[in-house]
């Protein structure tokens, strides 16, 4: 019998411990459900939205891929999978996936650190886009993309300004005409232009002027007309006519057409640690991207945006790239706002844009190979001022002294460092911030005056009685709080005509095994000092804890009182009653600790409201 009531036991936590696990996680081609109401209307608004979208990933496609040091073809391959798997898998009709202008440069910071060659690029992206891959279909199957709600807006923010900068010193040497190293690295590059600057062509500044001019007029005077594909046209007849004067310019050349499968380079263990960190890197950045601006349109259209089913489109769209040689995959605002603008219907506008973009690519492989490179330049320095929101900069840094700390931080460190190394750094920084926040509790003692009302205490009194002592404890209790907490207590205990303390943890969250641990060297202690420890309005996650890890039998189950949602002050009058019978007597002087910052959780439990002892 004894073994038969084991072994139920052991079912019934296997059971509550797979019931997380019992629905899936997201759908694996949520697209399908649309097809069965779509029409003829519906699929004019998707095409009309997927023909002005495709109008603009052509362009940015091949501007993202020069700024990660690719091949051209190589960021079409990129829109034209992301932009058809992304509607395939992820079940929203505004969010484009495809390459964006922060993987591509977090990319070239991969390439320049490791010192993988041009040649060699392609192989070695493959590899990385795999294991980026499997990072993220891992963790929307964990159900992990909600904990990207730790990283703050103002790390995103000091990432992207930093992106932006890097992305524009490093095409400087493009558009001034300049031959120089390739680095990944803001101060290096604008080191080696100030050195090299009386080698400027004035032919390729001219015709990064003309682009640059060209795409800003659009942009500010018509909104909606395709400004980028435009702007590079004006540049490529600018270097037209200069080359008619004898004036030749750098032009993107030969465009293959393969759009095959693309054998990964083989491991290398010596440069696994990085290449993993970089996929970490990606993932991460990746899937910030696209939740921040996934939610952002959600919200505007009144859709549902849900975090899993991202994650695992990200992922889905990565290993697509990973096959057919593409780029790392993210949500594009530049397209998901376009995208919007023309009233995209369903998700099948993606798939439209997707064949429209091969399209205008196989149809423009004679025209884009005089593309020069300086109007790609030009385009991305103009593109890397879009993707940094003055907005959110104004915010965050007149907000709070924290958070503008965090961005700086983040944007310092992308112009010193490697990007990959800044957006760990500004999530380590943010963290910390948090960590202050919630892992320093501040007790202030409160009493009860004359006419009955909650105040705060200035200095203790000598009491002639024994003392009660309320301290409300309210937060989450883990491992950042454990030794704080602790030190607070054992303060409280230093008043020698304190006999008894009441803790009320109906407030208090997230106890671990660390604070655990401290809660047990306290219990000790006050036993140590002849004081009685009584736990009041605790809830099945406290008391939980407390039976596994030992606490309640040595506190002492008379001694613990669970909360009652019904009647919230049932706790507190059960545990002075307590109190009173450890004390042998009917008055006892209260006092209330609480968060100083916060309302006195005490101001609406009087003794007399809670049935004990009176002050």
């Amino acid at each position: 019998m004894r073994v038969r009531a084991i072994l139920r036991t052991f079912q019934r936590r296997l059971t509550a411990l797979a019931a997380p696990w019992a629905q899936k996680p997201f759908q694996f081609v949520p697209v399908l459900r649309h097809l069965r109401d779509y029409d003829h209307t519906l699929a004019r608004r998707d095409a009309g939205a997927g023909f002005r979208v495709a109008l603009l990933a052509l362009p940015e496609a091949l501007v993202f891929a020069l700024v990660a040091g690719l091949p051209p073809e190589h960021g079409v391959y990129a829109a034209i999978t992301g932009m058809a798997l992304g509607a395939v898998f992820s079940d929203s009709r505004h969010a484009s996936l495809g390459p964006s202008l922060t993987t591509a440069i977090l990319l070239l910071s991969t390439f320049s650190h490791l010192g993988v060659p041009r040649a060699q690029r392609p192989e070695m992206l493959s590899l990385l886009l795999a294991v980026t891959a499997v990072i993220l279909i891992g963790g929307a199957w964990l159900r992990l993309a909600p904990l990207t709600r730790f990283v703050s807006r103002s790390v995103t923010t000091g990432f992207v300004a930093a992106a932006g900068c890097v992305v524009a010193a490093t095409q400087l040497k493009h558009v001034l005409g300049l031959d120089l190293p390739e680095t990944s690295v803001f101060l290096e590059n604008i080191a080696g232009v100030i050195d090299a600057l009386p080698q400027v062509r004035w032919e390729t500044l001219l015709i990064a002027c003309v682009t640059a001019g060209g795409y800003l007029a659009l942009a500010l005077r018509m909104p909606g007309a395709p400004a980028a594909i435009v702007s590079l046209g004006l540049g490529a007849l600018t270097a037209w006519l200069l080359a008619r004067g004898g004036y030749a310019t750098d032009a993107v050349s030969r465009l293959h057409l393969a759009f095959s499968p693309t054998a990964p380079a083989d491991l290398d263990f010596g440069r696994s640690g990085v290449l993993v960190n970089s996929a970490l890197a990606l993932a991460l950045l990746t899937l910030v991207e696209t939740s921040v601006v996934g939610r952002s349109f959600a919200a505007r259209a009144g859709d549902r945006f849900d975090a899993s089913q991202q994650m695992w489109a990200l992922g889905a769209t990565n290993l697509g790239n990973a096959v057919f040689s593409g780029m790392p995959a993210s949500v594009s605002l530049s397209r998901s706002r376009l995208s919007r603008r023309f009233r995209a219907a369903t998700p099948f506008a993606g798939i439209f844009a997707a064949a429209c973009c091969g399209g205008l690519f196989v149809v423009g492989i004679p025209v884009l190979a005089f593309v020069p490179v300086a109007s790609l330049a030009a385009l991305a320095m103009v593109l890397a001022t879009e993707i940094v929101s003055r907005h959110y900069l104004h915010v965050i840094l007149r907000a709070s002294a924290a958070d503008a700390t965090v961005l700086l931080v983040t944007w310092g460190a992308g112009l010193l460092f490697r990007l990959d190394v800044a957006l760990y750094i500004g999530a380590g920084t943010s963290i910390v911030f948090f960590l202050r926040k919630v892992g320093v509790p501040q007790l202030e003692e409160y009493g009860f005056t004359e006419q009955g009302q909650l105040a705060a205490v200035d200095q203790k009194a000598e009491r002639p009685i024994p003392d009660i002592s309320i301290v409300h404890v309210e937060g989450d209790l883990f491992f950042g709080a454990a030794e704080i907490f602790l030190e607070q207590m054992r303060r409280v205990c230093d008043d020698p005509n304190l006999k008894v303390i009441v803790l009320r943890v109906r407030n208090a969250h997230h106890l671990d095994a660390t604070c655990a641990l401290a809660i047990e060297e306290f219990l000790r202690f006050a036993r140590q000092r002849g004081r009685h420890v009584i736990v009041s309005g605790a809830h099945r996650g406290i008391y939980r804890v407390f039976r596994r890890s030992g606490l309640l039998a040595l506190l002492g189950r008379e001694n613990f009182f669970m909360n009652s949602p019904s009647n919230p002050t049932i706790a507190t009058r059960n545990a002075l009653r307590r109190a009173q019978k450890l004390l042998g007597t009917r008055q006892a002087n209260i006092r209330i600790y609480v968060d100083p910052t916060k309302k006195p959780a005490g101001a609406d439990e009087s003794p007399a409201a809670a049935g004990g002892p009176p002050a």
